[in-house]
């Protein structure tokens, strides 16, 4: 910085060339993080609450039931039956993963009668409100207006 004679001398400044503006590196970081806010807590939920079988194959059978109402334009009935793991749709049969069995079910809030009951899905999009519950203890419960089904929180 000083010569020998004590006087200022300027150092040479060497150009810098291709680095990022603090403004570059700025925009970034904001799209980053912007990004990561939207799309991880979408990504964690689905890895965190991964859907149970049960509950995808009678949601994947109320969508079917669902649509075949709506083309036929009248209510379409999935036949189960107590304390079994059978059901049908239709014709179709299907049956519940893991050997579970449905050991009592409530359909409109009354006690189903019988061994078998039906729970009806009709054309405006919603079906009857069910509970049922399963030999591993766990509750199903519908959404009628969804037309889905979710596992009760105990």
């Amino acid at each position: 910085m000083f010569n020998e004679r004590g006087m200022f001398r300027e150092t040479a400044r060497k150009s810098v060339t291709g680095g990022f503006t603090f403004l570059e590196i700025i925009v970034v970081m904001t799209l980053l993080s912007v990004t990561l806010f939207v799309v991880l807590p979408k990504l964690t939920i689905r890895l965190i609450e991964k859907e149970d079988p049960v509950v995808r194959l009678l949601n994947n059978v109320l969508s079917e039931a669902l649509n075949d109402a709506k083309l036929k334009k009248e209510p379409v009935e999935i036949k189960f039956i107590l304390g079994s793991s059978n059901f049908t749709l239709m014709k179709e049969r299907y049956q519940l993963p893991d050997g579970i069995e449905i050991v009592r079910a409530r359909i409109n809030d009354r006690e189903a009668e019988g061994l078998q009951f039906a729970v009806r899905v009709y054309p405006d999009g919603i079906c009857d409100y069910f509970d049922f519950t399963l030999t591993d203890k766990r509750q199903l419960l519908s959404k009628p207006l969804l037309c889905k089904v979710e596992v009760r929180s105990q």
